[in-house]
Protein backbone atom coordinates (compact mmCIF):
# COMPACT_ATOMS: atom_id res chain seq x y z
CA UNK A 1 0.00 0.00 0.00
CA UNK A 2 1.72 3.35 -0.87
CA UNK A 3 0.89 6.39 1.62
CA UNK A 4 1.74 9.49 2.06
CA UNK A 5 2.97 10.61 6.07
CA UNK A 6 2.08 13.27 7.68
CA UNK A 7 4.36 13.26 10.19
CA UNK A 8 7.74 11.88 10.75
CA UNK A 9 7.27 8.04 11.49
CA UNK A 10 10.15 5.95 13.19
CA UNK A 11 11.83 3.44 10.88
CA UNK A 12 9.31 4.35 7.94
CA UNK A 13 9.74 8.05 6.93
CA UNK A 14 9.71 11.77 7.31
CA UNK A 15 6.74 13.74 6.76
CA UNK A 16 5.69 14.22 3.61
CA UNK A 17 7.64 10.82 1.93
CA UNK A 18 5.60 8.56 0.19
CA UNK A 19 6.29 4.90 1.12
CA UNK A 20 5.27 1.41 0.67
CA UNK A 21 3.74 0.03 4.02
CA UNK A 22 2.03 -3.21 3.99
CA UNK A 23 -1.95 -2.51 4.06
CA UNK A 24 -2.51 -2.97 7.95
CA UNK A 25 0.16 -0.89 9.16
CA UNK A 26 -1.08 1.52 6.26
CA UNK A 27 -4.50 1.21 7.59
CA UNK A 28 -3.12 1.77 11.32
CA UNK A 29 -1.23 5.39 10.15
CA UNK A 30 -4.44 6.29 8.40
CA UNK A 31 -6.75 5.72 11.25
CA UNK A 32 -4.00 7.17 13.43
CA UNK A 33 -3.97 10.56 11.13
CA UNK A 34 -0.55 10.34 10.63
CA UNK A 35 -0.61 9.10 6.72
CA UNK A 36 -3.40 9.52 3.74
CA UNK A 37 -3.18 7.41 1.11
CA UNK A 38 -1.24 8.32 -2.17
CA UNK A 39 -3.41 9.67 -5.11
CA UNK A 40 -1.93 10.82 -7.73
CA UNK A 41 -3.22 14.93 -6.78
CA UNK A 42 -1.81 13.94 -3.18
CA UNK A 43 1.64 12.95 -3.99
CA UNK A 44 1.63 16.82 -5.91
CA UNK A 45 0.80 17.84 -2.62
CA UNK A 46 2.92 16.05 -0.86
CA UNK A 47 6.10 17.11 -2.59
CA UNK A 48 4.96 20.32 -1.83
CA UNK A 49 4.94 19.40 2.04
CA UNK A 50 8.32 17.13 2.16
CA UNK A 51 9.92 20.30 0.70
CA UNK A 52 8.52 22.56 3.24
CA UNK A 53 9.62 20.01 5.57
CA UNK A 54 13.17 19.73 4.59
CA UNK A 55 13.57 23.53 4.58
CA UNK A 56 12.08 23.73 8.15
CA UNK A 57 14.76 20.81 9.17
CA UNK A 58 17.26 22.31 7.46
CA UNK A 59 16.98 26.07 9.38
CA UNK A 60 15.85 24.18 12.65
CA UNK A 61 19.75 22.20 12.18
CA UNK A 62 21.16 25.24 11.86
CA UNK A 63 19.79 27.23 14.24
CA UNK A 64 21.17 24.36 16.82
CA UNK A 65 24.38 24.52 15.31
CA UNK A 66 24.58 28.41 16.06
CA UNK A 67 23.60 27.71 19.39
CA UNK A 68 25.67 24.78 20.49
CA UNK A 69 28.71 26.40 18.70
CA UNK A 70 28.26 29.95 20.60
CA UNK A 71 27.83 27.64 23.78
CA UNK A 72 30.78 24.95 23.27
CA UNK A 73 33.85 25.67 25.67
CA UNK A 74 31.25 26.02 28.59
CA UNK A 75 29.50 23.73 30.77
CA UNK A 76 25.50 23.26 31.22
CA UNK A 77 25.42 23.41 34.90
CA UNK A 78 21.96 21.09 36.56
CA UNK A 79 21.83 21.63 39.87
CA UNK A 80 20.33 18.04 42.03
CA UNK A 81 19.84 16.88 45.39
CA UNK A 82 22.82 14.32 46.19
CA UNK A 83 23.90 12.36 48.39
CA UNK A 84 27.34 13.09 50.43
CA UNK A 85 29.38 10.36 48.41
CA UNK A 86 27.67 12.25 44.98
CA UNK A 87 24.57 10.16 44.31
CA UNK A 88 21.80 12.06 42.87
CA UNK A 89 18.51 11.25 44.57
CA UNK A 90 16.73 11.23 41.52
CA UNK A 91 18.12 10.71 37.95
CA UNK A 92 18.52 13.74 35.54
CA UNK A 93 17.05 12.51 32.25
CA UNK A 94 16.62 14.24 28.56
CA UNK A 95 13.46 15.87 29.85
CA UNK A 96 15.83 17.80 32.39
CA UNK A 97 18.81 17.94 30.36
CA UNK A 98 16.41 19.20 27.39
CA UNK A 99 14.62 21.82 29.21
CA UNK A 100 18.20 23.22 30.71
CA UNK A 101 19.19 23.53 26.85
CA UNK A 102 16.26 25.25 25.59
CA UNK A 103 16.82 28.00 28.38
CA UNK A 104 20.31 28.09 28.22
CA UNK A 105 20.50 28.09 24.17
CA UNK A 106 17.19 30.00 23.56
CA UNK A 107 16.23 27.54 21.24
CA UNK A 108 13.76 24.41 21.71
CA UNK A 109 15.38 21.74 21.78
CA UNK A 110 13.65 18.05 21.62
CA UNK A 111 14.52 15.37 23.96
CA UNK A 112 14.65 12.96 21.13
CA UNK A 113 17.50 14.75 19.91
CA UNK A 114 19.77 13.97 23.15
CA UNK A 115 21.40 11.07 23.20
CA UNK A 116 21.40 9.55 26.72
CA UNK A 117 21.49 5.59 27.39
CA UNK A 118 20.05 6.43 30.58
CA UNK A 119 19.42 8.88 33.71
CA UNK A 120 22.25 10.85 34.89
CA UNK A 121 22.59 9.58 38.51
CA UNK A 122 25.96 10.91 39.47
CA UNK A 123 27.38 14.46 40.25
CA UNK A 124 30.04 15.27 38.10
CA UNK A 125 30.90 16.06 34.18
CA UNK A 126 29.10 13.97 31.46
CA UNK A 127 28.75 14.34 27.87
CA UNK A 128 25.55 14.49 26.13
CA UNK A 129 25.01 14.12 22.41
CA UNK A 130 22.84 16.02 20.22
CA UNK A 131 21.79 14.58 17.50
CA UNK A 132 18.95 16.38 14.42
CA UNK A 133 18.32 15.40 11.14
CA UNK A 134 21.43 17.62 9.37
CA UNK A 135 23.92 17.95 12.52
CA UNK A 136 25.58 16.04 15.45
CA UNK A 137 27.30 17.63 18.14
CA UNK A 138 27.85 17.09 21.99
CA UNK A 139 27.67 19.62 25.08
CA UNK A 140 29.38 19.10 28.72
CA UNK A 141 26.37 18.69 31.54
CA UNK A 142 28.13 19.48 34.91
CA UNK A 143 25.88 17.64 37.98
CA UNK A 144 26.25 19.95 41.02
CA UNK A 145 24.86 19.04 44.48
CA UNK A 146 22.00 21.20 45.52
CA UNK A 147 22.67 22.84 49.17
Amino acid sequence: MEIILLENVAKCGVKGGVVNVPPGYGQFLIKAGKARVATAKAKVAAEKISKEHAEAVAKYASDVEAAVEKFKGSNLTIKAKASDKGHLFEGIGKDKIAEALSTELGIKIAENALELKQPIKEVGEHSVGITTDAWEGSVTVLVEAEE
